[in-house]
C-alpha cells in the first residue's frame, strides 16, 4: 500500500552550447539533488511537481513521465511506502520570487 505520492522534476533549458539541467539543495540535505515535493491530498503528480518548480522560483511545463520509483523507509518504528514518480519538464520562465527556502542552479550536462 502506497502512503506518500512524491513528485519530482527533471527540468531542462537550451542553452547556448548545449543543455542545463536544473538541481536544488535543502537544509536538510547533504548535496545537490532533483526538484522533489509530496503530492497534497486529492492533488495529481503532475500538480505537486509543477507546485514545486513554482516554489522554488522557476516555472517548468511537464512534457512526459521520466520514470517511477517504489520506496519504503521507516519512520518512528513504521514502514512507510513513498511512490516516487519524476517528470521531463521544459524551463518556461525564471525570475519569478521564491516561497521555499533552497538553493537552485543550471548545471551544464
Amino acid at each position: 500500500m502506497i502512503n506518500k505520492l512524491v513528485a519530482g522534476i527533471v527540468a531542462y533549458r537550451e542553452k547556448r552550447g548545449g543543455t542545463e539541467w536544473f538541481v536544488i539543495k535543502t537544509a536538510e540535505s547533504s548535496g545537490w539533488e532533483l526538484p522533489k515535493m509530496d503530492a497534497r491530498r486529492g492533488e495529481s503528480s503532475v500538480r505537486a511537481g509543477i507546485r514545486m518548480m513554482d516554489e522554488i522560483g522557476e516555472s517548468a511545463r511537464v512534457l512526459e513521465e521520466a520514470g517511477r520509483a517504489t520506496v519504503s523507509t521507516t519512520s518512528i518504528g513504521e514502514s512507510v511506502v513513498h511512490m516516487l514518480i519524476f517528470f521531463l519538464a521544459w524551463r518556461i520562465t525564471e525570475g519569478m520570487v521564491a516561497i521555499r527556502e533552497v538553493e537552485g542552479k543550471w548545471i551544464p550536462y
